[in-house]
């Protein structure tokens, strides 16, 4: 029994694998670029002082939701990233997220702490805080 036991769970685990390996490759194949965000971002640089607030503003909330989409995908590539190893069992657990590496949880903490999403909405704010809400009248 004990036998039959380990072979019912060796092919559960082989099928998780090719489960997740394949949800990586399928996520590798389908990620997002970041050159979007780096022309939005290049836009919001180029913009000129008597710009349209509410043009800059569209772009500040574009590049947010670009920023946002690509934190939430480097995560999520982090977590597929685990080495597979037999019977690798979770040593850490980060809101739901079970790794089995230390180098695995190193690089979800550095990735969850670096968000370009955080500098994007600084900016928001800041800009939110220095502009008037409609055109300038000169």
């Amino acid at each position: 029994m004990e036998n039959q036991s380990s072979e019912k769970y060796n092919s559960l685990y082989s099928l998780y694998q090719m489960k997740n390996d394949s949800a990586f490759a399928y996520l590798v194949k389908n990620a997002s670029e970041t050159i979007p965000l780096a022309d939005t971002l290049m836009a919001i640089s180029e913009s000129k002082e008597n710009e349209e607030p509410a043009k800059i503003r569209q772009l500040i909330d574009k590049a947010k939701i670009q920023a946002e989409e690509i934190d939430e995908q480097l995560l999520t590539f982090i977590v597929f990233s685990d080495i597979y190893t037999n019977n690798a069992v979770p040593k850490h657990f980060v809101n739901n997220t079970a790794m089995t590496t230390d180098e695995q949880l190193d690089m979800f903490i550095l990735a969850r702490e670096a968000r370009i999403w955080w500098p994007l909405y600084d900016t928001s704010y800041s800009y939110w805080k220095s502009n008037p809400k409609t055109r300038r009248q000169d």
